[in-house]
């Protein structure tokens, strides 16, 4: 049945964003436009620039269908209500499935013709059958050929609170390691054993059955012969509020299933990480011959002991009554428990991102449902400082219907935070979001604050956003990020954007192009008056030089980093491109960041074959499009021994930009190597700017968001002083947040990092970088240049020119208010001032300063008195004084083979050097050391011998130091400051022998391939503990020389180096030896030894 309803009331309803059913329930959206996109049988599906789905039917073989809805859970006996617009040149349907009903499907529309011509509305309604709670929709289309096209699709059903989840696990992979992803062990789960051998089988991850899909695994744990085996999963923090828990556990026994009781236990633990008494254990019937076995339970919130801060899973099988055999599968384990009143009223900004204009009433309203009990709303509305500006109730009707309203005086960035008041106290209106990690464990975040800013829009006269401001963009074939991220970078204000172009998803099979995407997110971008920028990389499997590396390094498949075998394949992809972008795209990057083998997951193959891929593609672009632009794929300081070997081999005619990467970069030694291999240094962009680029293990983890804003506005400056001509932020929306990086490390993904100036969780927010980059835009026009830097005290200034006139940027560097320096002031008493967040100040003359915060003084003149101070813009340490006590050497032959035999030709001892320090309280004591290391290919060796008599190691990990075993550190920047050192300890623990890295330099952006995350067991190589003839122990080391990084030493480098042996008595340390100082008494590289090549 067409328009069912009329063509007006569904106008009405998209506009309320809410409905109401016929018994008066309130209706939300639960499905939308935005969630479509799946296509199954003969059927293709692309998004359209619009935010259609076209969906092509390719064939007439059966069916063609475009999934709107999958197992959407509606109650019992509600109704619901699907409406959206349709156009095509074939007759299509809406068919429901519904899997827990006698009656599977039922057509909610019928074989309908549809208009090639014009858009038709369809809205219809239906109840739920008694007795199903899950729904499949689909669009249909039988054995036709053709096209449909979807748009503003909205399936409304009744409110229902929903459930958040605590734990999913349905083992979709094995533990990551050595970029190989385990076969048995699953990921995030340990082995558990109690009452049987230490090292009784626990089973393991296999498909033997698979539950939730065929792409993942169950548990498969044997039934013991005494006692109990299984696996627990990672500690959970228990969440507060406690609120009750619904336990749901599916499992299956083999045939021959006997003699075991499944269980399922939960262990909670105190802040501590102790056991508490009493854990919760279900027995898990087992029904044989009936599939899957179903479990549920609920743990009430009065169950939880008083003092529980985490909880551990244990799926296991105990030995029961019978013969032992066979195995119990687990094939999911899922907790969940009910939402906040806060994420369930859903309460959102009117403005997309929370982005208004000055002038506009700021409002927020719940899109989903309050409280019942509500009885009014109070919105506490506060600034970056978190000083209280404003507090505005309205009532709880007034909230559902209207909003709730405010109207800054200002611009800049503000936060409100909800509060409902019911009969019974105060509720939060914050809301809670749940954050997967690699590993599948979860975590709970609540976001009690909203952001939003108050940003006007550029000058009505014409000019620009200037040049220099762009953004790195996501794209990807089937996701709307891109044209998302288009839509915020023009509220703060980009002139162009850059994003990666996988080739092997542009012709996943040879001849075979797929341009639907790119097409929507170029056109999006040339719609919003932004110049797109294509970085293009990734060698398709079919045409990789090698395909069969089928590692999956960070995130990307190996073979997708190499070379192509037949460089014409190549070169008809970069021609297919430009033919197809040329007369909207004339800036081209290629490749992404290729580096030396090991030190870049984009990049496995060698520097001449980038130069050949460079070569090929330069020349084809040129020949299509002569007046285009070719950035060399980007690199960083880091990548310089990448560039210098393809400077040498004849790079620099291929190129026309020089690209960077990261922050904190510097031109000039990219320009001192293009001088020494005969090019004219290349001019440069940096076209991936990672300017607020955060890691859980990074120093800059710790600062504040103005302390992380002024390094990133500072980093801006120095490029700009530097002459570059483009800067792309990278990125614009957190692909994490900040709060969830430590999850992400624990869980697998080290290498995870915050760096937008948005937040994406639980909905996208400005964060102050967004509105200091707009309000600096506002600020300027046209070319942008720096004329001078100066220094008052500890205030600084960088004066700007633009179109607009002089622009001077003002800062102080301390942890408090300070009034604005006697210099200053003559010259901001004649300006404009704003704060960096567009609040104007009056008096600017008299003003304070606040720590880490910018102000923009715009119609100044800078006084000719003022001397330019380059270093103002640079965060140079003191030069340290390196000393070189300790002199060894280093081989570039193996010291031993694969089964830990010494090769004793190749080993060259240092004996010398070594010196014993004494822990206060103990007797001196004599300790005999000497090391041999070795440097080949893309291995390190280190063999450590000692006289030990008693060994003895109570610690394991980062403690090993407190025991017998080695500790030994590189200065991997060579400037003898602490945290430029990577530092391991290697000994033989109660968990076997173990190689555990303790430092290691921030990495910045770079991802390289065989790398370990400081405060972890090293991934790239192993140790092995001997216990040798007379009373004597060796330590054998092995590791990628990529475990080094950011060292990248070359052959015939000397090298930076202290190593200790560690003395224990068999209960204290009592001393150690040392081969230099630096490691043991305060961490001072500047003390480490040199090693040298040997013969050097």
């Amino acid at each position: 049945m067409r328009n069912l309803f009329g063509k007006s009331m569904l106008a009405s309803a998209c506009c309320l964003g809410l409905l109401f059913s016929a018994s008066g329930a309130k209706l939300v959206e639960t499905v939308k436009q935005a969630d479509l996109g799946v296509a199954w049988g003969n059927a293709k599906a692309n998004r359209t620039a619009d935010g259609s789905i076209r969906v092509e039917a390719l064939t007439a073989d059966g069916p063609a269908a475009l999934n709107a809805g999958n197992k959407v859970e509606i109650a019992p006996g509600d109704e619901f209500t699907v409406s959206f617009e349709a156009r095509g040149n074939v007759k299509f349907l809406v068919m429901m499935n519904f899997p827990e009903s006698s009656v599977k499907r039922i057509d909610l529309l019928p074989m309908t013709q549809l208009n090639p011509d014009k858009w038709e509305s369809f809205t219809r309604s239906y109840r739920m059958p008694d007795g199903c709670s899950k729904l499949t929709l689909d669009f249909l289309v039988w054995q036709q050929t053709g096209f449909f096209e979807i748009r503003n699709y909205r399936l409304m059903a009744p409110a229902k609170k929903p459930d958040t989840m605590v734990v999913d696990e349905y083992f979709r992979k094995g533990e990551f390691r050595n970029n190989v992803f385990s076969a048995t062990v699953p990921a995030g789960w340990t082995r558990f054993r109690s009452g049987t051998e230490p090292d009784a089988d626990c089973g393991g991850i296999t498909k033997e059955f698979t539950l939730v899909s065929p792409q993942f695994h169950s548990l498969a744990v044997p039934v013991p012969a005494k006692g109990e085996v299984g696996w627990s999963n990672a500690a959970t923090p228990v969440y507060r509020p406690l609120r009750p828990w619904n336990i749901l556990v599916q499992y299956r026994p083999s045939d021959d299933f006997s003699g075991g009781e499944p269980v399922c236990r939960i262990t909670f633990y105190d802040k501590d990480g102790k056991p508490l008494p009493k854990p919760v254990e279900y027995l898990l019937p087992v029904k044989k011959n009936a599939g899957w076995n179903t479990a549920k339970h609920e743990l009430p919130a009065s169950a939880f002991p008083a003092d529980a801060e985490s909880f551990r899973v244990t799926l296991a099988v105990k030995r029961g009554g019978g013969t032992p055999a066979g195995k119990l599968f687990f094939g999911l384990v899922r907790i969940k428990l009910p939402v906040t009143a806060g994420t369930f009223a859903k309460v959102r900004g009117s403005e997309f991102a929370n982005w208004f204009t000055p002038g506009q009433p700021v409002v927020f309203k719940p899109e989903g449902v309050m409280p019942p009990d509500a009885l009014s709303v109070t919105g506490k509305v506060t600034n970056e400082q978190n000083e209280l500006l404003d507090t505005v109730t309205v009532s709880a009707a007034e909230f559902e219907k209207n909003g709730w309203k405010y109207e800054p005086k200002e611009p800049g960035l503000y936060y409100v935070e909800f509060e409902a008041k019911t009969p019974n106290g105060s509720i939060s209106l914050g809301e809670e979001y749940m954050e997967r990690a690699m590993d599948n464990r979860i975590g709970l975040y609540e976001q009690k604050r909203q952001a939003f800013a108050v940003i006007p829009p550029r000058r009505s006269d014409g000019t620009a956003t200037p040049p220099v401001f762009g953004y790195q963009v996501g794209y990807s074939p089937n996701s709307t990020r891109g044209e998302t991220e288009v839509e915020l970078i023009r509220r703060a204000g980009a002139d162009f954007a850059r994003f990666h172009v996988t080739w092997f998803e542009i012709e996943p099979e040879k001849g075979k192009f797929d341009w639907a995407g790119l097409d929507r997110l170029v056109d999006k971008c040339v719609k919003a008056g932004i110049k797109p920028v294509i970085c293009f990389y990734g060698t398709p499997r079919w045409a990789s030089n090698t395909p069969d590396d089928t590692r999956y390094v960070v995130h990307v498949w190996a073979y997708n980093a190499y070379a192509a075998k037949d460089v014409n394949d190549w070169t008809n992809f970069v021609g297919q491109l430009v033919k197809r972008y040329g007369d909207r795209v004339d800036t081209w990057e290629v490749w992404n960041e290729p580096h030396l083998r090991n030190y870049s997951c984009y990049w496995h193959d060698t520097p001449e074959n980038y130069v050949m891929l460079l070569k090929s593609a330069y020349q084809t672009i040129k020949k299509l499009q002569p007046e285009s632009k070719v950035w060399i794929g980007g690199m960083a300081l880091r990548y310089l021994p990448f560039y210098e070997a393809i400077m040498k081999l004849g790079a620099g005619p291929y190129f026309d930009y020089f690209a960077m990467h990261g922050h904190g970069q510097s031109i000039a030694p990219f320009h001192a190597l293009d001088r020494k291999y005969g090019s004219e240094p290349h001019p440069w962009v940096s076209s991936e700017w990672h300017a607020s680029l955060i890691r859980y293990t990074d120093a800059a983890y710790k600062l504040n968001e103005n302390q992380r804003t002024v390094r990133m506005m500072l980093d801006f400056f120095s490029m700009v002083r530097q002459g570059a001509e483009q800067i792309a932020f990278f990125e614009p929306f957190n692909l994490v947040e900040r709060e969830t990086l430590k999850l992400h490390t624990e869980g697998g993904a080290p290498l995870n990092h915050c760096s937008g100036i948005f937040r994406r969780r639980p909905y996208f927010q400005p964060v102050l970088g967004a509105v200091v980059m707009a309000t600096f835009d506002r600020a300027l026009a046209g070319k942008i240049g720096i004329t001078g830097t100066y220094r008052f005290g500890n205030q600084k200034a960088a004066a700007f020119t633009s179109d607009y006139g002089p622009l001077l940027v003002v800062w102080q560097e301390t942890d408090r208010d300070e009034k604005l320096a006697p210099e200053l002031a003559p010259v901001f008493a004649e300006a404009n001032v704003q704060s960096w967040e567009g609040r104007p100040v009056k008096e600017p003359g008299s003003m304070t300063l606040r720590p880490h915060t910018m102000y923009f003084a715009s119609n100044v003149t800078i006084p000719p008195e003022w001397q330019d101070r380059p270093d103002v813009l640079r965060a140079d340490r003191p030069k340290l004084e390196l000393e070189h006590k300790v002199r060894g050497v280093y081989g570039d032959k193996p010291l031993f083979d694969d089964n830990g035999k010494l090769i004793a030709k190749n080993v060259r001892w240092n004996n010398r050097g070594f010196k014993i320090h004494t822990m206060p309280g103990f007797e001196p004591f004599r300790k005999d050391a000497r090391f041999a290391a070795a440097l080949f290919g893309d291995r390190l060796q280190l063999v450590v011998e000692t006289q030990d008599d008693l060994f003895h190691q109570p610690g394991a990990g980062g403690n090993m130091w407190q025991g017998d075993g080695i500790e030994f550190a590189f200065d991997a920047v060579g400037d003898g400051y602490a945290d430029s050192r990577v530092e391991f300890l290697a000994s033989k623990t109660a968990k076997g022998d173990e190689l555990f890295k303790s430092a290691n330099p921030t990495l910045v952006g770079d991802l390289p391939t065989e790398w370990t995350t400081p405060n972890t067991t090293v991934k790239y190589g192993k140790a092995k503990v001997e216990t040798l003839p007379g009373q004597k122990t060796r330590y054998l080391v092995e590791m990628s020389i990529s475990e080094l990084y950011p060292l990248v030493p070359k052959p015939g480098d000397d090298l930076r180096f202290s190593l200790i042996v560690n003395e224990s008595d068999g209960k204290n340390r009592i001393g150690l030896a040392h081969w230099a100082s630096g490691i043991f008494n305060g961490k001072k590289p500047a003390e480490y030894g040199d090693l040298v090549p040997a013969g050097k």
